[in-house]
């Protein structure tokens, strides 16, 4: 059994709304979420490590008892609070004070840079969550981007006891921590990860992974997809019928193959390794269909699949085939 999943969203009775699409503002609603509550939703299960309202920085903690208890700083580019402004995110196993990260992480970036990004939900247990902002167009549409999204937290990992399995990731195409100030282009978004088909291998680094047995090794890992669809504007024909065929969306090591025979730091095959595999886990909820069934409907749509809620998330293509699990990771 997985853990349970709260859907929060902008048009929830008092739910905290968006204005300027300010780090401060996004800051404000995760608090909300994670932490507090708002109206009838209870709050997801994190906590507040450290907090500075006066510089917009904060520290929340995931739970310990559900989770590895690890943390994530959030604070604006060069730590300030614009309008359409990025928001950093910067995984670690623990804050020492707001300022000090123990075996830090990758740092993600979510840059909600359209004024009509004032639809927002945050999908959530207590260890990991999604957090989306967006306007109410098409769910798809060829080299376009219509939301951004970004996922925190512990990933579903294929070890039981892993230590390093806490994140944070939005752009798939980079390597090493987020340093632009501007992430417009389409490719800079998680939606690459299902436009990049069929990939053997990822070719990419965005998440630094420590090895499972919480040493302080760890390796460059990305996203891969191991099919969908299409990609461009050249879409497969729109089907009504579910005909149950889903992929996940694999974490695996950086230019290595699921079956990669180099050693790992103990001398074990890395397809074997128990404290870095190649193939280390997979991006919670994520199913991609085989058969899309959607093009001109707006965001948001729902949809039942093997008895549960499911979220259509965007696509870059000209149909959207890629679901979220609202109910159970």
């Amino acid at each position: 059994m997985g853990l349970p999943v709260t859907v929060y969203r902008w048009d929830d009775v008092g739910a905290p709304q968006l204005v300027d699409r300010k780090p401060s503002e996004f800051i404000g609603i995760l608090k909300k979420c994670l932490v507090d509550g708002y109206g009838t939703k209870q709050p997801a299960g994190w906590s507040v490590a450290f907090e500075s309202a006066s510089s917009d920085q904060i520290v929340f903690t995931n739970d310990p008892t559900k989770g590895t208890g690890s943390s994530v700083k959030l604070y604006g580019l060069n730590n300030g609070d614009a309008v359409n402004g990025i928001l950093y995110f910067d995984p670690a196993f623990a804050y020492s004070d707001i300022d000090t990260a123990i075996k830090k992480g990758y740092r993600a970036g979510f840059h909600p840079f359209n004024s009509t990004f004032n639809n927002w939900m945050v999908i959530a247990t207590s260890t990991a969550f999604y957090l989306i902002a967006s306007n109410l167009n098409k769910v798809s549409g060829y080299d376009t981007r219509n939301d951004v999204i970004i996922f925190v937290g512990d990933f579903l990992s294929v070890l039981p006891l892993d230590t390093g399995r806490f994140i944070a990731i939005n752009n798939t195409t980079l390597n090493g921590d987020e340093s632009y100030t501007s992430m417009t282009s389409w490719a800079y978004c998680l939606q690459r990860a299902w436009y990049d088909r069929s990939m053997a291998s990822s070719n990419y680094e965005p998440m630094k992974i420590y090895d499972a047995d919480g040493s302080d090794n760890f390796n460059g890992y990305g996203l891969v997809s191991p099919n969908a669809p299409t990609t461009g504007s050249t879409a497969v024909d729109l089907s009504a019928i579910k005909r149950g065929l889903y992929f996940p969306i694999y974490i695996q090591m950086k230019g290595k193959t699921i079956t990669d025979t180099s050693k790992d730091i103990n001398g074990v095959s890395l397809f074997n390794s128990d404290i870095s595999p190649t193939l280390r886990g997979f991006l919670n909820g994520i199913s991609v269909e085989m058969s899309p069934r959607y093009s001109l409907e707006n965001w948001p749509v729902f949809d039942t699949i093997n008895g549960k809620s499911h979220l259509l998330l965007r696509c870059m293509t000209t149909s959207a085939f890629v679901w979220l699990n609202c109910e159970e990771w």
